[in-house]
């Protein structure tokens, strides 16, 4: 019988560091509605119950001159200041006095070296404490971007020789800019389209991530959202065996939070002592450090027509299920899984069907019919 295999749940969440374009928010509500998802995003992630899904954070002001409003520090139980720190926020809002495009890009591109640099001292630090290297992720909003700017920000990280730099997501609001981005997108696209033509080619992926979204608080939301989400790729998720001797490398993430996470969760329920039914995170023994949760495999035994489901047999919480990026696997194995994942979904959207499969921790240790809430995000 083979050995259940577990991977590590939350073990390499990366620090997040906010740099908010201030000056692009004068005389409209775009600003107050980001501080308002802030407030809501971290009432949540600061008091989550273990394991912590966002380490440390930091957030700058970028307006007539760099703000540090709060600074590189623990998330958990870290509230007030933080609440304190977005509510300052609002006051550093509309103060921006550059007019050229360069004047506004040195902004940005200073924002981020002074960012950098303070989690190179962080990181240091942390890894003669505790023996780990910190991933970054740059988050920067504004509502202003151009060709250049994506140019810049890709030279300042090469410049900033962070080997442990995740990535930069540049977050665009406002429609007015989605043309211009789309046609970057569309260049950078054709370009990785031609090399991937013939050998694969020896350039490394970028840094830089260009996202537009709609100036909501449902889409500031769902931007907020992914930090939460784990960003762990030592290991796949799920494994999915079809017929055929065919398995599918999966990662997946939760839809919506679990109750149980949440702070005063028994106080709330209406059977404090049925708590212990809820599903929760099976730990190896082995591991001292960080929490580990099995690799499960589903076995596929039959396909159902969606409209045959009764919701009332679904059940657990409902999930998203994309293929694996898993960097431990071979680049063709990830491509060869990925086309795989992709034409399996089709073919389920295609006929309108759902699959009916048997839940296995390694082989045969546990056995269960399952019918669960999963969308395939492909």
């Amino acid at each position: 019988m083979e050995n259940v295999e577990f991977r590590p749940l939350f073990a390499r969440q990366p620090v997040h560091m906010l740099l908010l374009d201030v000056g692009c928010f004068s005389g409209d509500e775009s600003g107050h509605l980001i501080c308002e998802c802030l407030q809501e995003h971290f009432a949540i992630a600061c008091s989550l119950n273990n394991p912590s899904r966002m380490t440390y954070f930091a957030l700058y002001g970028i307006g007539q001159c760099l703000e540090e409003i709060f600074p590189l520090a623990p998330v958990k139980g870290n509230y007030p200041i933080l609440s304190t720190a977005i509510d300052n926020l609002k006051d550093c809002q509309g103060t921006s006095s550059g007019t050229s495009k360069h004047a506004e890009n040195a902004d940005i591109l200073l924002g981020l070296k002074a960012a950098v640099e303070q989690f190179k001292k962080y990181a240091q630090a942390f890894f003669q404490s505790q023996g780990q290297w910190l991933q970054l992720e740059v988050t920067i909003i504004t509502t202003r971007s151009n060709p250049s700017l994506i140019k810049e920000l890709e030279q300042e990280a090469t410049k900033a020789n962070a080997d442990n730099f995740k990535k930069i997501q540049l977050v665009v609001i406002g429609s007015e800019y989605m043309d211009t981005l789309a046609t970057c997108d569309n260049i950078q696209e054709s370009q990785a389209s031609s090399s991937s033509n013939g050998t694969l080619s020896n350039n490394l992926p970028s840094l830089v991530e260009v996202h537009t979204i709609e100036n909501d608080k449902y889409s500031l939301e769902n931007l907020l959202k992914n930090w939460l989400i784990d960003s762990g790729t030592d290991k796949e998720h799920l494994h999915i065996l079809l017929p055929d001797e065919v398995t599918l490398l999966c990662d997946s993430h939760e839809r919506m939070l679990c109750p149980s996470s949440l702070p005063f969760f028994d106080c709330f329920s209406v059977h404090p002592d049925s708590t212990c039914s809820y599903n929760k995170p099976v730990s190896n023994v082995s591991s001292k450090k960080t929490n580990t949760v099995p690799v499960h495999r589903l076995r596929v035994t039959k396909l159902i027509p969606a409209s045959d489901i009764c919701e009332s047999i679904l059940h657990g919480m409902p999930m998203i299920v994309k293929a694996t990026t898993c960097w431990k696997i071979e680049w063709d194995d990830l491509e060869h899984n990925q086309q795989n994942f992709i034409a399996f979904c089709h073919q389920l959207r295609e006929m309108v069907i759902s699959l009916y499969y048997i839940t296995m921790f390694g082989t045969c240790c546990f056995r269960q019919r399952s019918l669960y809430r999963i969308q395939w995000l492909c």
